[in-house]
């Protein structure tokens, strides 16, 4: 890594010590010394121990404790985290989800240096009002509640100055750690580097407000006709990679139930609309929101509702739609098997140890319970988590959009229940699913599909012929080639060469004996009394066959 070569500034590795410093004083000193790194830790600071209250710390607490402190890139690391157990066992996803962005505010004349200094142009000549107060701050950026000089309020969220260095800087010691522990410590479910590339992606996406503006319009144009939903207006003129303007929304935020129960809204009928649109965003658009947490969600009335925060957004081919749709019959009709292969079908694994049968045989065991309870007791979410976590434990992974649309499903329902008690997700997904199965099934739909189909047949018959004379042309010139990668052949090869040695240095022994004892009547002079061809022939054959014997007691 760069930080440890003197590539990279003072300051970062400051930081990397100090980050080992943070999980030192947590508790984490045997990694720590396991990975060679304790050098890099000041004496003095080693002196530094948990405090006493602390020792009793689970080590998932202690990890949170340590991302919180550490703040900046870990924050965020630890929040992606908590959304994907199939990366993490599920009691650091727990422990996770309390991290908080507990971070001071960016003073109000930096946030309008960002400002001015993206759009071109003093704060004046865009906005006839820019509140210095924050609404709202995260680990990225922070939101101010602005008013166009056109009169429209406006929402305003701008990154924090030099957070794209600390990010990548973070992510960089993240990475180099991972590989470090990938190396030292044989880790059968966690994978270390999978794990920091994929927030590395995450972090990607979230560090340009300009794919948050995309994200945005993509998923407005599914709602755009429906008076059920609404998504905040993105003014794109004054939108950057530092800077996003966007509509303010006058709402009632989900969880709030004291300001819901004031304006008689009906929770019930909320929920079958948030229901409704969640389900139509992963069965028929193939966008989601990733993240439906209560923040992110605002009530406009009893039927209306208004999704905020798309810095991450899960995406669903059509074949994983098709697939995802199966999963959940087969989870609505109880057809435990079903799921299994459902799962199998989603999934990938690079592990030889895979066993499809003792996996679909564990899926059995541990989902049955889930089908011995009534439809009122059936929690989703629950099944969910335990199919992601047989998955991983069976060393199958799953892709990383369908885990957080498992995710979502999951805070999905958590919220319908603190909303509505008797709140059951599976009661309120049915009609929706079957709508959607009944329109997949209906005669447009497979009409549709069919075009789909015979277009792109159309299309492999018109390239196939061009395609196959190119090859044949390639095999007629010589120029076809097979190549092959093998893995772990060199020890077999060198074990081959080995036993052909052997074999070879065995025959000419042999054949020196019986030369030399067919030559003792020859005529001839001799050494010690035995003709002297004997005598070199017997001597030869003792020295190869002591190697011989060597190389024997070596195996």
């Amino acid at each position: 890594m760069a930080i440890l070569i003197g590539k990279r500034q003072t300051e970062d590795l400051k930081r990397f010590r100090q980050i080992l410093k943070v999980f030192f004083k947590q508790g984490f000193e045997i990694y720590i010394e396991r990975l060679d790194l304790k050098h890099k830790i000041p004496i003095y600071k080693r002196m530094i121990k948990l405090d006493e209250p602390e020792k009793h710390l689970t080590k998932p607490e202690r990890f949170r404790k340590a991302f919180e402190e550490l703040g900046g890139a870990f924050i965020k690391f630890g929040q992606l985290l908590s959304l994907r157990p199939d990366l993490v066992p599920i009691e650091y996803c727990e422990e996770f989800k309390k991290l908080q962005d507990n971070v001071p505010p960016v003073p109000y004349q930096d946030i309008i240096q960002v400002i001015e200094s993206d759009l071109g142009k003093p704060i004046k000549n865009v906005f006839r009002s820019f509140s210095e107060k924050p609404i709202a701050g995260a680990s990225i950026g922070q939101v101010h509640s602005a008013v166009l000089k056109t009169g429209e309020k406006v929402v305003v969220k701008i990154k924090r100055p030099n957070i794209d260095h600390v990010f990548l800087t973070d992510i960089d010691i993240l990475h180099y750690s991972a590989r470090l522990i990938e190396k030292k410590f044989k880790l059968d479910l966690i994978k270390p580097v999978e794990i920091v590339n994929e927030f590395k992606r995450y972090t990607h996406d979230e560090l340009d407000f300009r794919n948050e503006a995309k994200n945005i319009e993509r998923f407005a144009s599914h709602f755009r006709d429906d008076k059920h939903v609404t998504v905040p207006k993105v003014y794109h003129d004054f939108v950057t990679d530092n800077v996003l303007v966007m509509e303010h929304i006058d709402g009632i935020r989900i969880s709030n139930q004291k300001e819901l129960a004031k304006a008689h809204y009906n929770k019930k009928q909320v929920l079958q609309v948030l229901v409704d649109s969640i389900f139509r965003q992963l069965f028929t658009y193939g966008i989601f929101h990733a993240d439906p947490h209560p923040g992110n969600i605002l009530v406009l009335g009893s039927s209306k509702i208004a999704f905020l925060d798309f810095g991450i957004m899960g995406h669903l081919t059509e074949s994983m739609r098709e697939k995802m749709t199966m999963l959940f019959i087969s989870f609505l009709e109880g057809d435990i098997n079903g799921v299994a292969d459902g799962i199998i079908d989603l999934g990938m694994t690079d592990s030889k140890d895979f066993n499809k049968e003792l996996f679909k045989q564990d899926v059995m065991d541990r989902l049955s319970r889930y089908y011995d309870i009534s439809l009122s007791d059936f929690k989703l979410g629950d099944a969910f988590t335990t199919v992601v976590n047989v998955a991983r434990e069976n060393g199958l992974s799953l892709p990383s959009n369908l885990v957080l649309l498992l995710k979502a499903l999951v805070t999905l329902e958590g919220l319908g229940e603190m909303l509505y008690p008797r709140f059951n997700l599976v009661q309120y997904a049915k009609p929706v699913i079957k709508e959607f199965i009944r329109k997949e099934m209906s005669i447009d739909s497979m009409k549709s599909n069919l075009i789909k189909k015979a277009k792109r047949i159309r299309h492999l018959v018109s390239v196939l012929p061009e395609q196959t004379l190119n090859f044949l042309n390639k095999l007629n010139r010589g120029e076809f080639k097979v190549e092959f990668e093998h893995k772990d052949l060199e020890s077999l090869i060198y074990q081959m060469e080995r036993t052909s040695n052997k074999i070879v240095l065995g025959v000419l022994v042999s054949a020196l004996i019986i030369g030399s004892g067919l030559a003792l009547d020859l005529k001839v002079r001799t050494i010690y009394g035995i003709p002297y061809p004997s005598f070199i022939g017997f001597f030869c054959a003792a020295v190869f066959g002591l190697s011989l014997f060597r190389q024997m007691l070596r195996r």
